[in-house]
């Protein structure tokens, strides 16, 4: 049953000058709250002494997504101004590898900044090496289908963006991508490209943080899923059930599932996600597992979870977390899969029972939104509201260049 949900029952005063404009000089060096929901404890450390915190011989999930220069900067034949953001390629499989790896011209969904009209040519608005133009193919409202193309089939739309296209900052961050934005707006890790935003919670992360985090005997493992612009998309609504959740493609490897499993077989598991977009992966992957198990249309190839799903099952009578997973890695391993593929709406809300994970590192989020209403799951409605004001009276820093917290059931 889709829970009923008063939206301004989440909201809370965001003073502008905590919004970070700018990351920390170094990674590890932004500040950290602790958040026990056993304890109802609220405590202050420095990020790099998460390695204190994190219990030892636990699973630790890290997206390894990589941020793509989404931004573009085009103009008409007749010199007016218009900037591109790309959200989504438009080959069959929506697949952002395959677009990015498209010769001599390839397809995207985009959100437009100016006025412009189906038929119109652009050209690129700096001068460089690849000549780029881009026709319009279709419009709704601000969203673009566009074709870009360029003069030698021999260089990828990956290519192309290097040399035209700039990191996609949030509109939150009102200034203009600079040099450093390009290291600082992606974590160290980053490795398959495919977000126009980054899995902000994992850019405090260094090498010698994580180093330490294995010398814990703490299992690190990686999942990816493709951050879209729906994470900067408010509810423009007063209840949750009239709010459409974007969906984000995944992919998880069959033997960090094997990892999990294992984790989850122990008397007590202790699994930890590095921000929203791994919980989202990792609870989503359990309900596919329910969706195997009780016969429900999933496909194994390329699974999708709805922004509903998990509320059309009753909590009573549902596999464990250990079922579910097994199942999944047994279907896998039956058609020759060596990674769990597909796309996921899940959205998580205050009374959503978590079954995967039991500990979540995360950066301090906007005001009305799904990803307070995650929190808020998480901790509890009166805990998230405690924790975001003392964040706010310690003057912590918010949102994605921002300081972070760690939250534990």
């Amino acid at each position: 049953m889709i829970p009923k949900i008063e939206l301004n029952d989440y909201k809370y005063e965001l003073p502008e000058e905590l919004i970070a404009l700018y990351p920390t000089k170094n990674r590890g060096e932004s500040r950290l709250l602790k958040v026990d929901k056993k304890l109802e404890s609220i405590e202050h450390f420095r990020f790099d002494e998460i390695t204190e915190l994190l219990p030892e011989d636990s699973l630790f999930f890290l997206n390894e997504t990589k941020v793509i220069s989404a931004r573009i900067l085009m103009q008409k034949l007749t010199g007016a101004k218009i900037e591109l953001l790309l959200f989504e390629p438009l080959n069959k499989q929506r697949d952002f590898q395959i677009g990015l790896s498209d010769f001599g011209e390839s397809n995207w969904k985009c959100i437009v900044g100016g006025k412009i009209n189906v038929g119109s040519i652009l050209k690129s608005k700096i001068e460089g090496k690849i000549k780029l133009k881009a026709e319009v193919l279709e419009k709704n409202g601000n969203e673009l289908n566009i074709r870009f193309f360029w003069d030698d089939r021999k260089i990828s739309f990956s290519e192309v963006l290097i040399e035209y296209g700039n990191i996609p900052l949030p509109p939150y961050i009102k200034r203009n991508a600079i040099e450093s934005d390009s290291e600082r707006y992606q974590t160290v890790f980053a490795n398959i490209a495919g977000s126009v935003a980054a899995p902000t919670a994992a850019l405090h992360f260094n090498e010698l943080i994580l180093s330490k985090i294995s010398d814990k005997n703490i299992d690190i493992n990686k999942l990816t899923l493709h951050v879209g612009l729906g994470t900067f998309k408010p509810i423009n609504c007063n209840y949750i059930e009239d709010h459409k959740m974007h969906n984000e493609p995944f992919n998880i490897y069959l033997k960090s599932l094997k990892s999990l499993l294992i984790e989850l077989q122990k008397e007590k598991p202790l699994i930890t996600s590095t921000g929203t977009t791994s919980t989202r992966t990792l609870e989503s992957i359990y309900w596919i597992g329910v969706k195997l198990i009780l016969n429900k249309e999933i496909d194994i190839n390329y699974a999708v979870i709805n922004q509903w799903d998990s509320y059309s099952f009753e909590n009573k009578g549902l596999p464990s977390p250990e079922d579910s997973i097994s199942k999944v890695i047994i279907e896998l391993e039956k058609n020759g899969l060596n990674s769990l593929n597909g796309q996921t709406e899940l959205i998580i809300v205050p009374g959503y029972k978590f079954k995967i994970i039991n500990g979540l590192i995360t950066n301090f989020h906007a005001p009305h939104s799904t990803l307070i209403l995650l929190i808020a799951a998480f901790l509890g409605k009166d805990l998230w509201k405690r924790s975001y004001q003392s964040a706010i009276m310690n003057k912590y820093k918010f949102l994605s260049y921002g300081d972070s917290s760690y939250l534990t059931k």
